[in-house]
């Protein structure tokens, strides 16, 4: 009997350090369990602040070389735009060329109308001008009322027709006015 109950005293004590054991792990397993979904959270926070930061970069992108009155190209996006023209151009054979173009007496807008007017013609003008291009041509307001067009791919005397055509378009334009006038302007350009 002696032998039996230092068996049983052996079993318990084991049996309580398994149920420590025991506790133990359980504690364990639920903190770890608790850092999962911490974690998990962490990433899907940090997933939605990614998000929001490439929305962010795309808009800042879209800022530096967007003009905001025209949505047109700027200088910048001008820039840029030149030389992916370049780069895609192979030498010796294929030609670019550039429209300039100004708005004539738009000065006169301004000062008749105001700046209010005036910012509607630019809008107006720079729509009537991409509308008239290919969808690969890059468009940009470079200046108050100074536009300019590259035509990748063209010959000169296409180049040339394109202009004639622009100039032609942006003379038929008929911008109505709340006041119920209308105002025409006519652009100058050069190849």
């Amino acid at each position: 009997t002696l032998l039996l109950t230092a068996y049983f005293v052996s079993v318990e004590r084991n049996a309580a350090k398994l149920s420590e054991v025991n506790q133990n792990l359980e504690q364990e397993v639920a903190l770890r369990e608790s850092a999962e979904k911490m974690l998990s959270r962490q990433a899907q926070e940090q997933s939605r602040v990614n998000q929001e930061l490439d929305r962010a970069n795309a808009t800042l992108k879209q800022l530096v070389s967007i003009d905001p009155l025209t949505g047109l190209l700027n200088r910048r996006g001008l820039q840029k735009a030149l030389f992916e023209v370049m780069e895609k151009a192979r030498p010796e054979q294929d030609t670019v060329h550039a429209i300039l173009i100004d708005l004539d007496d738009f000065k006169k807008i301004n000062d008749t109308f105001g700046y209010v007017v005036g910012d509607l013609v630019l809008k107006e003008v720079g729509w009537e001008i991409k509308k008239s291009l290919r969808i690969t041509d890059p468009t940009a307001r470079i200046g108050g009322d100074e536009f300019v067009v590259l035509l990748p791919g063209l010959r000169e005397a296409e180049a040339v027709v394109v202009a004639q055509k622009m100039r032609f378009q942006i003379a038929q334009m008929s911008i109505g006015l709340s006041t119920g006038h209308s105002i025409r302007v006519t652009a100058s350009s050069g190849i």
